[in-house]
């Protein structure tokens, strides 16, 4: 009995200890989620300046050809 009562006055300390891990394992999880939202947006950019860099150098080589050929 004295073992059982023990056991009892020891579980609020556990559930506190549990909720605190917790609450840690999904500040964690949130932390996470919140670097691959800013890692995916951070790539989006990244792409988006790739492509227009892309048009960029299409452009000009179209504007270098075109005007070689006035020149020609």
């Amino acid at each position: 009995m004295c073992q059982l009562s023990f056991h009892l006055v020891g579980a609020p300390e556990q559930a506190r200890s549990d909720k605190r891990l917790a609450d840690a394992e999904l500040a964690r999880e949130q932390e996470l989620w919140e670097l691959q939202s800013t890692s995916r947006a951070a790539l989006d950019l990244a792409i988006r300046d790739a492509e227009n860099a892309q048009a960029a150098l299409e452009s000009a080589q179209s504007s270098v050809a075109m005007r070689e050929a006035e020149l020609a």
